[in-house]
């Protein structure tokens, strides 16, 4: 159930509920107009999640093979000394990312190419440590009191190197299982009894309500600045102007889209453009690995192609990305509809997989919900350069992967 409810709740707020908004309100500003592109968008939504249901339903099966990894990864994942290792080193390395990058090194900082050792160390301890977090947070049994100190730890360093809004997810469920494991666990069950229900709800959007400032506060500083976020935060008219930011983040996958379904889908130049871009792009992530000095490409990614095809006033300079989503992903590459089937099927199987932790009925609004959305953010922003470019999305969606798999096998006492 974990896998259909999140995807539910991830479908609503990317492309529903922007949907309704953009066809109501109009397009939000910071984006181009596509023309009669409805009807298009309606059937490509039908089919993508006719496919999921199609492919997820096939899923239904054990194979020996992925069941042997799942033990296998189960078995690394409990290794407590490793993640206490790892949390120490990460730390660190926070400690030091701190000092000389900060909350906005993704805006403002220099390329990942150009960073020094710090940051590049940043990309594989973070991603791994988060990790250990994605598997105590999904797993069925409370953590130990080494692997809680450890929790606590990748907190701290959490919070020293914090980047991104979506991270403040896995600054949540670190703190709560390091200082709460009982109440995490609690939370992220179905609870029948009606006393405790209605105060576990409390306590549920309490937490949800913390986050979703600390998802948005972040989001703003790590791109104006601290000060002038918690100045928005506190004023009539920053609240206002927050609330039409939520609506241009929130229809970044919607708009790109449109913009594909009327421009790419039945245009094999556009497909082929993007083809060459994504190309290139590799063949310059693999120079930077093996020093061989290979040009850097104007667009060095889909990411950055997306973004100058949906901004209405993109900077001319400045290297942005723009998070097409699993179906414009796809669909910017060829053949349709066979890059829609492959886009459905993407999806099916990280649906199957968070659906496989555990069997347990879980609460919408809880921690563990909320880790799962973390998760499908990092899985399905942008399918075709995660999988192609060897860099950090990459490298978390291995790692990310394996701990989902390691989770879904039945605990044993430990």
């Amino acid at each position: 159930m974990l896998g259909r409810k999140v995807f539910f709740i991830y479908f609503s707020f990317f492309y529903f509920i922007p949907a309704v908004l953009s066809f109501w309100i109009g397009w939000h500003r910071n984006f181009i107009n596509p023309d009669d592109v409805w009807l298009k968008i309606t059937l490509i939504l039908s089919l993508y999640l006719g496919f999921i249901f199609i492919f997820y339903k096939a899923m239904n099966v054990n194979v020996k093979e992925i069941v042997f990894l799942s033990e296998l990864c189960h078995k690394f994942f409990y290794q407590r000394k490793v993640f206490l290792i790892i949390s120490v080193i990460f730390l660190v390395v926070a400690i030091f990312f701190k000092i000389n990058y900060g909350l906005s090194y993704r805006q403002t900082g220099p390329r990942i190419s150009d960073s020094g050792f710090v940051a590049w160390l940043m990309l594989i301890v973070k991603p791994l440590c988060f990790s250990f977090v994605v598997f105590h947070g999904l797993s069925m049994k409370c953590p130990s009191r080494l692997d809680r100190f450890s929790l606590l730890v990748t907190s701290f360093a959490t919070l020293l190197a914090l980047v991104g809004a979506i991270e403040v997810v896995i600054l949540m469920v670190s703190s709560l299982l390091s200082l709460f494991p009982r109440l995490y666990m609690m939370l992220s069950k179905v609870d029948n009894k009606r006393g405790r229900r209605i105060v576990n709800v409390i306590i549920r959007c309490v937490l949800i309500a913390i986050a979703f400032v600390g998802l948005v506060f972040v989001g703003l500083a790590n791109k104006i600045g601290i000060e002038e976020a918690f100045h928005r935060m506190t004023t009539q008219d920053g609240i206002f102007e927050i609330i039409y930011y939520l609506y241009f983040r929130i229809s970044v996958h919607v708009i790109s889209l449109a913009y594909v379904a009327q421009d790419v889908v039945f245009s094999l130049t556009e497909q082929a453009k993007s083809m060459l871009i994504s190309a290139d792009a590799i063949f310059y992530r693999w120079g930077i690995l093996t020093l061989s000095g290979v040009e850097r490409p104007e667009i060095t990614s889909l990411n950055v192609l997306n973004y100058f095809n949906t901004y209405a006033n993109p900077h001319p300079t400045k290297e942005i990305g723009s998070s097409p989503g699993p179906l414009a992903s796809f669909l910017y590459i060829p053949i349709f509809p066979i890059s829609l089937i492959a886009a459905s099927l993407y999806t099916a199987i990280f649906i199957s997989m968070l659906d496989r932790v555990g069997r347990m009925q879980v609460s919408v609004l809880s921690p563990k919900m909320a880790l799962a959305f973390f998760l499908l953010m990092v899985f399905l922003y942008s399918p075709i350069d995660t999988l192609t470019l060897i860099g950090p999305a990459l490298i978390s969606f291995i790692l990310y992967g394996l701990a989902i798999l390691g989770a879904t096998v039945v605990p044993r006492n430990r």
